[in-house]
């Protein structure tokens, strides 16, 4: 009776809590929420969070049909946040042969339209073009 009430409510309280949590953890990923000190719903994080979500699309499908044939599939979204997070920190005077360096990636072919070497300033500032555009701040500047 009494016993398995409680367990229950500790596993509710248990799972409310780390539903709360990981809501917290998105409204810290969005750039729109991220500034709101006070509590937004979670239905206002879920809304942002999809319209944040087709940003990014829209703003990766725009760079890649700018500088690269075809469209650049999920697999290489974490190497582009990087590239956004590092840009900075990578020599300047290299050429980045995206051929070679970059992990091989599937779907339509990501290879830059011109030439496979794109210059690493080139590279920087189309990412930092597409970061701002989706307000994406880099966690080092």
């Amino acid at each position: 009776g009494h016993t398995v009430v409680a367990k229950r409510n500790a596993r509710e309280r248990t799972r409310v809590h780390t539903v709360n949590k990981a809501f917290h953890i998105l409204k810290q990923r969005l750039p729109s929420l991220r500034i709101h000190s006070k509590r937004v719903s979670k239905l206002r994080i879920l809304k942002a969070a999809i319209i944040y979500i087709n940003n990014l699309m829209d703003t990766i499908n725009a760079v890649s049909r700018k500088y690269f044939k075809g469209s650049l599939d999920a697999a290489a979204l974490p190497y582009i946040k990087n590239f956004i997070d590092y840009a900075p920190y990578i020599p300047q005077s290299t050429n980045l042969g995206l051929t070679s360096n970059c992990p091989p990636l599937t779907g339509t072919g990501a290879m830059p339209a011109s030439s496979s070497l794109v210059s690493t300033d080139e590279f920087a500032s189309i990412l930092s073009t597409a970061a701002a555009t989706i307000g994406y701040s880099n966690p080092w500047t």
